[in-house]
C-alpha cells in the first residue's frame, strides 16, 4: 500500500540529511508506529508521505499514486481522496460544531454518509457531542473529533502526528486504542508518530527513526 524507496531529504544549512536513503514497505490495512528523539525527522517523514514536501531523491508510492511524479493539483486530489491527517494541535474549525467538523472532509470529497459518521462517533465515544461547539470540549474530546474527521471520508491511509501528545495518561490510552480499533475495523492503513511507548506498542510493527533511517524494534524497545 505504501512504499518508500531510498528517500532522502536534507534542508538548507543542515550538516546531514534528516531523512537518509530511507526505505519502508507498509501493507494495506496494517499499522506502524514511529518513535525517535525530538527533531530527528519524524514529522518531516509524515510530511513527505503526505505529499506536502518533496524528497531530494528516492520514490514514494501510495496505492497506485507515485507522489514523486505528481503535479501539485494531482497531489491535492490525492490528499482529498486518499489521505486522512491527524495533527498534534487538532486543526479543527472553531466556527463549526462537532458534527460539521467531522463531516467537513467527507463533504469536500463528496462521499459524506450520515450513518457512517454516526457509527464513527459512536466507536470513539463522542456521539452525544454532535451539536456541541468546540469551546465546550476537553482536549481528549477534541482529539477524538479530529480522529473521526480524518477517517470519515474513508481514506486509504491515515497519518497521525503525536495524536496523544497533549493528553493525560488515561485519556491518551482511550484515544489511542480508539484510533487503532477504528482503523482496524475499516481496514485503513495507519502510520503513527509518537513519543509514547504505550501507543507505539499498539501498532502491528514499531520503528525508531535515528540518523535518518528507520530501525524496526520489538515491543520492549530492543532492536
Amino acid at each position: 500500500m505504501l512504499s518508500l524507496t531510498h528517500v532522502s531529504r536534507q534542508f538548507e544549512r543542515a550538516p546531514f540529511p534528516v531523512i537518509d536513503a530511507l526505505s519502508l514497505q507498509v501493507a494495506a490495512g496494517s499499522s506502524i508506529s514511529i518513535r525517535g528523539a525530538s527533531g530527528c525527522g519524524k514529522s518531516t517523514l509524515l510530511t513527505l508521505i503526505a505529499g506536502l514536501d518533496a524528497p531530494d531523491s528516492g520514490e514514494i508510492i501510495v496505492g497506485n499514486a507515485n507522489l514523486t511524479h505528481l503535479k501539485a493539483s494531482d497531489l491535492d486530489d490525492f490528499r482529498k481522496n486518499q489521505l486522512g491527517m491527524i495533527y498534534q494541535q487538532f486543526n479543527l474549525l472553531d466556527c463549526f460544531n462537532v458534527w460539521d467538523n467531522i463531516a467537513f472532509t467527507a463533504r469536500l470529497k463528496g462521499n459524506y454518509v450520515s450513518a457512517r459518521q454516526q457509527a464513527l462517533m459512536h466507536m470513539m465515544g463522542i456521539d452525544h457531542l454532535a451539536d456541541a461547539p468546540l469551546g465546550q470540549l476537553s482536549g481528549g474530546e477534541q482529539q477524538r473529533v479530529a480522529i473521526c474527521r480524518a477517517l470519515n471520508h474513508e481514506p486509504a491511509l491515515v497519518l497521525a502526528d503525536e495524536p496523544t501528545g497533549n493528553l493525560d495518561e488515561m485519556t491518551s490510552d482511550k484515544v489511542a486504542k480508539g484510533l487503532f480499533d477504528v482503523c482496524q475495523k475499516t481496514n485503513t492503513t495507519l502510520i503513527v508518530v509518537t513519543h509514547s511507548a504505550d501507543v507505539a506498542c499498539l501498532a502491528d510493527a514499531s520503528y525508531r527513526l535515528h540518523n535518518g533511517k528507520l530501525h524496526q524494534v520489538q515491543p520492549n524497545g530492543h532492536q
